[in-house]
């Protein structure tokens, strides 16, 4: 089985997100990635990095890390969370209002995805996390 290793950052020139192969050349974290038909080398800002988790929501939208997503959880409700990566746990997981409290595990419940709704991102869209 292969992974898509794909990473997605904001431009540190434009500030506009950009998806691609992630590096740090000893000065600039940067992202190799395709803008027409030309491959660029595009310095980063790093604090807005995140990685493609491998997974798609119902919409077949990439999920990255920092994605802010709706989803509907085990018991029929609907919440919103943001994309973390579990260091403890090696795994993605929604995160609600930055606790563990009603964390949602993406790697156990693959055929939950039909469920998980990309909306934006915390970078761009951090107003969507305020209550309905």
């Amino acid at each position: 089985m292969t992974r898509t290793i794909l990473f997605r950052a904001k431009s540190s020139i434009c500030g506009e997100m950009l998806e691609g192969y992630y590096y740090f050349n000893s000065k600039f974290h940067c992202l190799k990635t395709k803008v027409g038909n030309e491959i660029l080398n595009i310095e980063i800002d790093f604090k807005t990095l995140g990685q493609f988790t491998g997974l798609y929501d119902k919409n077949k939208k990439m999920i990255f890390e920092n994605d802010i997503v709706k989803y509907i959880d085990d018991y029929g409700n609907t919440r919103l969370g943001t994309i973390n990566y579990l260091n403890t746990a090696s795994f993605y997981i929604i995160a609600n209002n930055g606790d563990d409290e009603g964390n949602y595990d993406l790697e156990m419940h693959p055929d939950h995805m039909k469920n998980v709704e990309v909306l934006g991102n915390i970078h761009d869209d951090d107003n969507l996390l305020l209550p309905f």
